[in-house]
């Protein structure tokens, strides 16, 4: 049953009025919302995305260096191409290859720089 007492909150914070009017037992868990595991979530929460951040940012530098890998390949094939016109015929499904892999890289790089994008700004 409450009382007139028990309503009176202006000293008082939520918690310490819950436990007073609600006192906890031995097999119960703690309701305030401050139990260590709950504690331990939140500090993970709250660190999970500077780790992500972390994490997109090394996978971002390593797909752009091998983007940048993949486009001088294509670009020596071009070369190679203009120069020794004689290898076009073999040298083409390489370069094809070369380019559709430097395409496909560049979807990655975009992909990652939209995902740091979003959790900066998070």
């Amino acid at each position: 049953m409450l009382i007139e007492a028990d309503l009176e909150t202006d000293e008082d914070d939520f918690a310490s009025w819950l436990q007073r009017t609600h006192p906890q037992t031995p097999n119960e868990p703690f309701i305030n919302g401050a139990s260590q595991s709950n504690i331990e979530e939140n500090r993970q929460a709250v660190k999970a995305p500077a780790d992500s951040y972390t994490v997109l940012e090394k996978k971002l530098s390593e797909a752009q260096s091998r983007f940048l890998e993949a486009l001088g390949e294509v670009e020596a094939f071009q070369q190679l191409m203009r120069d020794h016109p004689e290898l076009n015929n073999c040298l083409s499904i390489d370069y094809r290859s070369a380019h559709e892999r430097s395409s496909r890289l560049l979807g990655h790089v975009s992909a990652l720089e939209k995902a740091i994008s979003r959790l900066s700004g998070s």
